[in-house]
């Protein structure tokens, strides 16, 4: 009776174990197409995990119960090689991993390789605050026109560059982004390193005084959300915040040529 009860609790502990990785408070709920896959793949991974620790322990808990010594001075039964089995548990899981790998591989690819038209958002990370600077970005833009730039290094690589065309529209703190909309976020700071963080997007990118960083989302909810500094930059590390309004397109045309009239190049 004894021994039934501590199997019990022992199978209730590795299945609760589990559950916490599965709450909603384990991820940011995410609000990009790529968020999303990037969560399904954290809980496909996550799910794995767990089976196998259950069946892993499972397993390792019934043989030391099973074919334990039955008595002092006695042994346990003695098992030696099980080809077949053997085999089973060395490829399922390497094909596992490498289902796995085959797709991380392709989100990973993807994320390196923005789209050829994007809106695009240049961040500048200071002690203790963001600024944001909007473009129209476009690789069929002719670099010889007045208004069209290079930027160039990004993530330190100096064969890559993106062309650039100003929108005239700069903010501190709060900054807008359309939903629906491919936008590309390039990253930099002023003095320390920053980092630049929205949960809900569940990418990151740290910001480097020199260097610019880069990656790029789409966003497919609406809502006002929070980016944060994900670097310690110095005493008032905490309150390096900045509201993030993701409207639709057109609510997000009107606020863009409101900002373009009221900036100062504009006038």
């Amino acid at each position: 009776m004894k021994h039934k009860l501590i199997r019990a609790l022992l199978a209730l502990f590795l299945l609760a174990a589990g559950f916490p990785v599965f709450g909603n408070g384990f991820v940011s709920e995410a609000i990009t197409d790529y968020g999303v896959k990037i969560t399904d793949l954290s809980f496909v991974m996550m799910f794995l995990c767990v089976i196998f620790f259950v069946l892993v322990v499972g397993v390792i808990g019934y043989c030391l119960w099973k074919f334990r010594a039955t008595g002092p001075g006695q042994e346990g039964a003695k098992i030696h090689g099980f080809p077949a089995l053997e085999i089973v548990w060395t490829v399922v899981p390497a094909l596992i991993m490498l289902w796995l790998g085959a797709i991380s591989s392709v989100l990973v690819i993807q994320q390196l390789n923005p789209p050829a038209q994007t809106l695009l958002i240049k961040v500048t990370g200071y002690q203790f605050g963001f600024n944001f600077e909007y473009f129209d970005s476009n690789t069929a833009f002719d670099t010889n026109s007045s208004d069209i730039k290079v930027e160039k290094n990004i993530c330190g690589n100096p064969a890559v560059s993106v062309k650039i065309k100003s929108l005239n529209v700069k903010t501190t703190d709060d900054f807008t982004i359309p939903k629906g909309t491919d936008i590309r976020f390039l990253t930099t700071a002023k003095d320390v390193i920053h980092s630049f963080w929205v949960p809900e997007f569940l990418v990151k990118r740290d910001m480097v005084p020199g260097l610019v960083g880069d990656f790029w989302i789409n966003a497919i909810k609406t809502g006002d959300f929070t980016a944060k500094c994900a670097a310690l930059c110095g005493a008032s590390h905490g309150v390096m915040v900045a509201k993030l309004h993701v409207v639709e397109k057109q609510d997000f045309e009107t606020w863009l040529a409101a900002q373009a009239a009221a900036s100062p190049q504009a006038n």
